[in-house]
């Protein structure tokens, strides 16, 4: 039986986690979503792009955390994933959240997301809150672990948690089939 979301644990050491956040804050701008629901209802946050090799100081980093994401989802979900697009730095502060969503897109112009991931940057003694939530899934809220990957079939319905104190940060990846 294949699972509806795998956990690959220490993808980042703290360090790195903590060399993605001073990269990932510097050029945050507020989050927005494709839908026609009004924003504030929807997704409270910030994020900025990692484009590949335009922060060419992380680069090496940024390739380590999609080889782990298309190696899991080769060894759980057997499936070998050919491209990838930029990868999203997500801040959440206090009050900020990010409702029930897919990542899936159906917007013509663009290819497919297949699976996605998401890498837990902040310590979870940090803030309170937050964290992934999948619907209608055996435990849906993955432990929240700094350095941990979450990899899931991108139209499995999900959402951040609203942060209640602190910040939370992570890194998203999405790849196509």
């Amino acid at each position: 039986m294949v699972p509806a979301y795998c956990v690959f644990s220490d993808v980042l050491s703290p360090i790195e986690c903590q060399q993605i956040i001073d990269v990932g804050q510097k050029n945050l701008k507020e989050a927005h979503v494709m839908s026609g629901e009004a924003e504030e209802e929807k997704r409270r946050g910030k994020i900025s792009w990692f484009v590949k090799d335009e922060k060419s100081e992380l680069h090496s980093l940024m390739q380590k955390c999609v080889d782990a994401f298309g190696d899991c989802v080769l060894e759980f979900f057997g499936v070998k994933l050919s491209n990838f697009e930029p990868l999203q730095f997500s801040h959440y502060k206090a009050g900020d959240f990010y409702g029930w969503h897919y990542d899936a897109h159906t917007e013509i112009h663009k290819a497919p997301r297949h699976f996605s991931a998401t890498i837990e940057l902040s310590n979870p003694a940090g803030y309170e809150g937050g964290g992934l939530e999948f619907h209608s899934i055996r435990n849906p809220k993955p432990e929240k672990k700094q350095g941990n990957m979450i990899i899931f079939p991108s139209m499995l319905l999900h959402r951040a948690l609203k942060v209640n104190s602190g910040v939370r940060h992570s890194l998203v990846i999405w790849g196509h089939v």
